[in-house]
């Protein structure tokens, strides 16, 4: 994403603009004009509408209200007679309202057959470690489109347009803009479309997680803020409650804004939320299936060794070390081909130690803000660039392979996570 500093002046606003990935920090800057000609249309149309407005309250306030006196009477007959004055009112006919017939509920195991599909995996699987499973992952898991907020300010992962853009003036120019440029971020920034919930229910059982600290609470953020944190933590201990032989594992990729004292109460609220279910630091090989069910334990958590050592040794004891245990290149690809070219190399790397890490197939493609913007990209918004780019090659790409791990995706769907999960075999 780009975009930092704003420079009026009679005749040109400069924007400064700090390039970066919407997946990874790298960042570059540089400089583009825009002439007055360009801003002086956009201000001319805002002023356009806020006029039509002020002509249609105008319009409305002229309008006279009409009073129930007003109204047209019902219509109605008087009799005279001799015994008395009676009404006749013209009957009414009414219909009788439809019977809305209600659909019937279709139950989890109809609608997401792989919701529990770690408890039928077979007997065979049930003692190997979980890092020779084939784990069907979402990429930004929290970057979920519905959830992202255009009403909060950037998130830290965009320092330079949070620094510079939140603390512009509030004016109606400014207002609209910051908006725009909101909405603009969203499509390129949301990484998912389906709830943490529906994701657990495909069958997503590897979590990305980027939080960030903002006015006391712990958002998760990919350009803009999404919900807290506990609420997605609360689904999906929630979840594992409903489905006791279902093992996720939580990657806290990013920590934003939170200082030891903060990773250490957040550590305490991660013990207090899943408690007995968070599986301790221990030997890989001991991750089997089986062993995690004896103890009900379901919850890996990992840590960067930037955090770890933030940590105690007590709270250092449940959390793992993602550094050491993921085998995780990300592509940085913007084309198809490349990607699976990318992707292929390092697949090679994964049988060199087999059962000791989790390799991570990441089939994602990564565009910038540049291309999405100047419009030198095929797709319009990243969506399309999963779900037509990224994920139909990757699974053509897949049926190449007798063996995978975890396979991160955006916008996850059955698709994918079954393509991930047919190499479960006994």
């Amino acid at each position: 994403m780009r975009l930092a500093t704003l420079c009026f002046g009679s005749h040109l606003m400069c924007i400064y603009r700090s390039s970066f990935d919407l997946s990874h920090h790298t960042t570059r800057n540089h400089w583009i004009s825009i002439s007055s000609q360009d801003i002086i249309p956009a201000v001319r149309d805002i002023d356009a509408i806020e006029n039509t407005e002020q002509v249609k309250d105008v319009k409305d306030a002229d309008t006279p209200v009409q009073s129930p006196r007003d109204a047209e009477p019902i219509k109605a007959e008087k009799e005279n007679t001799d015994a008395d004055d009676t009404v006749k009112v013209e009957e009414v006919k009414t219909e009788a309202p439809e019977e809305k017939t209600e659909e019937p509920e279709v139950d989890e195991a109809t609608k997401y057959p792989k919701a529990n599909w770690m408890g039928d995996l077979p007997e065979g699987l049930h003692e190997v470690p979980l890092t020779l499973l084939s784990l069907p992952g979402s990429h930004d898991s929290l970057a979920i489109k519905s959830d992202m907020s255009t009403h909060m300010p950037f998130s830290p992962y965009n320092p330079d347009i949070a620094k510079c853009i939140d603390q512009l003036p509030s004016f109606p120019l400014f207002d609209n803009f910051r908006t725009k440029l909101k909405e603009m971020n969203r499509d390129w920034s949301a990484t998912q479309e389906s709830t943490i919930l529906e994701q657990l229910q495909l069958g997503i059982r590897y979590f990305d997680l980027r939080v960030a600290k903002h006015h006391g609470l712990i958002f998760g953020e990919h350009g803009l803020f999404t919900g807290e944190i506990w609420k997605y933590l609360g689904i999906i201990k929630k979840f594992l409650e409903d489905h006791p032989k279902e093992v996720v594992l939580l990657y806290f990729q990013n920590l934003n804004n939170l200082d030891e004292k903060d990773t250490q109460d957040f550590i305490v609220r991660l013990r207090q939320t899943f408690g007995q279910k968070i599986i301790p630091r221990t030997q890989i090989e001991m991750t089997t299936l089986n062993t995690l069910w004896q103890y009900n334990q379901q919850v890996m958590i990992l840590f960067k060794d930037e955090n770890l050592k933030l940590l105690n040794r007590t709270a250092a004891r449940q959390i793992w070390p993602a550094d050491k245990l993921l085998y995780n290149p990300w592509p940085n690809m913007q084309e198809g081909h490349h990607l699976i070219r990318f992707i292929d190399k390092h697949y090679e790397c994964s049988g060199t130690d087999p059962g000791m890490k989790f390799h991570i197939t990441q089939a994602i493609l990564s565009p910038t803000i540049e291309m999405a913007f100047a419009g030198k990209l095929e797709y319009g918004s990243l969506e399309e660039m999963a779900l037509q780019g990224a994920q139909p090659r990757v699974i053509d790409w897949m049926k190449t392979k007798t063996s995978m791990y975890v396979v991160i995706s955006d916008f996850v769907n059955q698709e994918i996570v079954d393509a991930v999960l047919s190499f479960n075999k006994a």
